[in-house]
């Protein structure tokens, strides 16, 4: 038997994962049209680390880019991506070496 324990502890007590290239147009890349999306590489996301912070904040399982997205690390891929396939595709992401899992 698998226990999950889901838990929203807000979204300010994470890592938010930003857009890490400066030479691709971020807004072409993450809009949908409702077309399957194909991407020559993996697009680079990373944690926004906040300058004023000393400690940066804890990166969760599940996270996102944009309003409407989810970005799963791998164990949350693994738990989550049967029940999630029907309604839409995965796309890879690199985030920094991290293979993470982008979905709308």
């Amino acid at each position: 038997m698998q226990i999950w324990d889901l838990r929203f502890d807000g979204v300010n007590d994470y890592a938010v994962l930003v857009h890490a290239e400066n030479d691709v147009n971020f807004r072409e890349l993450f809009t949908t049209t409702g077309q399957p999306k194909h991407w020559i590489k993996r697009p680079k996301v990373e944690p926004f680390i906040e300058k004023r912070k000393k400690v940066a904040k804890p990166r969760a399982d599940i996270s996102y880019l944009t309003v409407g997205t989810i970005i799963l690390n791998e164990k949350a891929y693994q738990a989550l991506n049967t029940f999630l396939q029907p309604f839409g595709q995965f796309l890879e992401l690199d985030c920094n070496g991290e293979v993470k899992y982008f979905t709308m």
